[in-house]
């Protein structure tokens, strides 16, 4: 059975986050905040998004640390 969970990508040295992560086509900002359980907010906020509809497939941004 495949998880719809994606695979986090360590980044070495961060301090504000534990992971990158590369948007794919389909996902949502709750999806990706539920997958990594984190806040929408701490992800829009680590990452300087103010605009949640500014994300797009390709993009990679950052997931904070919990």
């Amino acid at each position: 059975v495949k998880s719809n969970r994606p695979a986090p990508v360590a980044t070495a040295g961060a301090k504000d986050s534990g992971t990158r992560y590369t948007i794919k086509s389909g996902d949502t900002l709750w999806r990706i905040s539920n997958n990594f359980k984190v806040s929408r907010d701490a992800i829009l906020k680590l990452n300087g998004i103010q605009d949640p509809n500014k994300l797009y497939a390709g993009r990679e941004i950052k997931i904070p640390s919990k």
